[in-house]
């Protein structure tokens, strides 16, 4: 018996979970309202809050010096509304950013392998705490989280408007203003890039 014939299969494919950076790096295009938008920008744009210390001290956590901000809310919830775009990482990079120049030193045990620090919160009782694992930073963050947070929400306001600022002062953005002008395809997919990351910190501004 002859098997019945099959007639056309729609088949569909994702691209997976990528912000609008990753889509446009890897297949060439933007969507609008991506629920997967995220904004992430190397601490080296403002690197005055990046010490030689704290740079160490990432480096011993083996952290990336840059913060990822989402479209989505992150599954931790560390008490501020403001926080809940960041994913975990970012979070623990935002409280080495703002601890002050003498609240962080680093030191070397004799034979040890590799840095040990020492950090302490002025003003915030029992917060001195010497971190040499993730582990340790960890119980240090859980701890010292409600006397730094005033200073990462104050931190994150003054980075937003710096982003913002950034991405309204370049070429691409600004050409928007003049949607005739002519350009490359490349071009306007990177204006139409700034034009979404704009949208997402204007979200998380308000």
């Amino acid at each position: 018996e002859e098997a019945a014939p099959i007639g056309p299969i729609e088949l569909c494919y994702t691209y997976g979970e990528k912000s609008n950076a990753e889509l446009l790096f890897s297949h060439g295009f933007c969507v609008d309202n991506n629920p997967n938008e995220c904004v992430t920008w190397s601490l080296l744009e403002k690197d005055s809050a990046l010490t030689d210390t704290k740079s160490r001290l990432l480096r011993a956590l083996q952290l990336q010096p840059r913060i990822s901000m989402h479209r989505l809310s992150q599954e931790f919830d560390f008490g501020a509304n403001a926080l809940r775009r960041f994913d975990l990482l970012s979070i623990y990079v935002l409280f080495i950013l703002v601890l002050e120049d003498d609240e962080i030193a680093c030191g070397y045990e004799t034979g040890g392998d590799g840095p040990f620090f020492v950090c302490q919160v002025k003003g915030a009782t029992d917060s001195k705490m010497r971190i040499k694992t993730y582990d340790d930073f960890e119980e240090f963050c859980d701890e010292q989280c409600d006397a730094l947070m005033p200073r990462v929400l104050l931190f994150l306001d003054e980075l937003i408007d710096y982003k913002m600022q950034g991405i309204r002062e370049t070429t691409c953005y600004r050409a928007l203003l003049f949607p005739d002008a002519p350009m490359s395809s490349r071009e306007g997919f990177v204006r139409q890039l700034l034009h979404y990351q704009l949208k997402l910190l204007s979200e998380l501004r308000h």
